[in-house]
């Protein structure tokens, strides 16, 4: 039970873990965690939605779910609507007509895929974490997060209504450019909202996952929570032999410093190099130019058999 509420604690201080536009609610008691809304009920967290100023209810369940319970929590937020409108609600009192439409987010150990699918059917948002506990008994990381949360502030991408069109002329116009030049633009997908996965080594605030993401290794870009905000240039694959074929290649071909990370549990890996933010978004066409030659003459060496 402890680490149930060490979980949810830990959301509440840094809600964009689940959703960018996600803020905690300061009018609320205890900030919206362990909400007593009636006599035997309470809602686990209330968020705001920071865009359009709906409540945001977040459970969290920390056994697996599946299909079979969906009767069940759609029955759950009906009770919460229902409870919103009453007249002693403080909940109306601070989001008002908005109480009408709160958004039901779960935040789940574990589900299956019919699961996910139905749920998002449902208007209901779902996170699933792996191994969380290792986050919150490791005060580095947890302290690193929270460094994170405050550098927004100042950071040239900040969590607002502006990140969109930020992104775009940053990240997204340079990376196609390049792609453009090598005639390579079929790599390029255009970056999706979040897939409702809550990781607990990287949040995946998009600038793009997966370019190259029907090759045997694609390329993610994205920012780094555990290294201060920096940008991290990832080529993911599940071929684990391949994926050290290119490792080496690479540190043959590039003086970037980069390392490697397979994951045996999950059996997919990583090879990553970091770059402070500033000087990325001041040289992405060359740092990505560069990156993109290396892995062109790669894929080619494989096809030929080099």
């Amino acid at each position: 039970m402890q680490k149930e509420y060490e979980l949810q604690t830990f959301i509440a201080e840094n809600p964009w873990l689940l959703n960018i536009n996600f803020e905690t609610v300061p009018e609320l008691p205890n900030n919206g965690i362990e909400f007593q809304i009636g006599e035997q009920n309470r809602i686990d967290l209330v968020l705001r939605d920071k865009v359009n100023h709906n409540p945001i209810i977040v459970e969290f369940k920390f056994s697996p779910f599946y299909r079979e319970n969906i009767g069940q929590i759609l029955e759950y937020r009906a009770r919460v609507v229902n409870s919103f409108q009453k007249d002693n609600s403080v909940l109306f009192e601070i989001f008002k007509d908005f109480t009408q439409c709160p958004r039901l987010v779960l935040v789940v150990k574990e589900c299956d895929s019919f699961f996910r699918v139905a749920c998002n059917m449902s208007g209901i948002e779902l996170f699933e974490y792996r191994n969380v506990s290792q986050v919150l008994t490791d005060p580095t990381k947890v302290m690193q997060i929270k460094d994170y949360s405050a550098a927004f502030k100042n950071s040239k991408l900040p969590l607002s209504m502006d990140r969109g069109n930020e992104l775009e002329k940053l990240i997204y116009s340079p990376i196609k450019a390049v792609l453009s030049e090598f005639n390579k633009l079929y790599a390029w997908k255009d970056p999706r909202g979040s897939t409702g996965f809550y990781y607990n080594q990287y949040n995946y605030m998009l600038i793009n996952r997966w370019l190259f993401s029907d090759e045997i290794i694609s390329i993610g870009i994205y920012e780094d929570i555990f290294s201060n905000g920096k940008i991290c240039i990832s080529y993911f694959s599940y071929n684990k032999e391949t994926l050290n074929r290119f490792a080496k290649f690479h540190s043959e071909n590039s003086e970037q410093e980069a390392f490697f990370e397979w994951n045996d549990t999950w059996n997919e890996g990583t090879f990553k190099m970091l770059f402070d933010s500033n000087t990325f978004f001041e040289n992405i066409i060359p740092i990505f130019k560069n990156e993109l030659e290396v892995y062109i003459k790669f894929t080619e060496n494989e096809i030929n058999g080099a």
